[in-house]
């Protein structure tokens, strides 16, 4: 399977993400952001926010009591963005040569434990 697609596991539907965000500690990294879109081959956002679980948690909240008029309008008043990181193709596809002698490796040792 391709590792930057997911799978709903109840549906049995795929679908591939276009984008992702990122918090903290890996967001401070530029080479680590930059990996990461290499890796999933899709544009990283690193945001300044600092724990986006409670600033979701909050963008809900005052959408469903009419602070704002949806979450769209929410995620522009409450999320800063510092930077997108875009994927480079030769990366990535060096990246998927790797993974894929991982899969053999794993798949050749797998049965000896």
């Amino acid at each position: 399977m391709n590792p930057h697609v997911s799978q709903n596991q109840d549906t049995k539907h795929y679908y591939k993400q276009q984008s992702n965000y990122a918090e903290r500690g890996g967001a401070a990294s530029n080479l680590w952001m930059q990996m990461k879109a290499d890796v999933l081959n899709i544009p990283m956002t690193a945001l300044h926010t600092a724990d986006s679980g409670t600033v979701g948690s909050a963008m809900i909240t005052g959408a469903a009591i009419g602070c704002f008029g949806s979450l769209q309008e929410a995620a522009a008043q409450m999320v800063r963005e510092k930077g997108t990181y875009y994927p480079d193709p030769r990366q990535h596809e060096r990246y998927m040569e790797i993974y894929e002698r991982y899969r053999q490796l794993y798949a050749a040792l797998r049965p000896l434990v």
